[in-house]
């Protein structure tokens, strides 16, 4: 497989710059004490509007 540049996104909740560098390593599979199934469902809405806006794009059925 060639690497190359391919487009990409990342939903985050804040700067990008204030993002962990790792944020899949075994210390940080927790939750934390700011966790909140309001702020998840919200997120998840946001995201699923946007990947809907991504498949749309483009689209001549739409």
């Amino acid at each position: 497989m060639d690497e190359g540049d391919y487009r990409s996104c990342i939903p985050l909740e804040g700067k990008f710059e204030d993002a962990t560098k790792h944020p899949h390593t075994n210390d940080r599979v927790e939750y934390s004490p700011e966790f909140s199934w309001a702020h998840l469902v919200h997120f998840v809405k946001i995201a699923t509007a946007f990947s809907i806006e991504l498949a749309w794009h483009g689209s001549k059925e739409f």
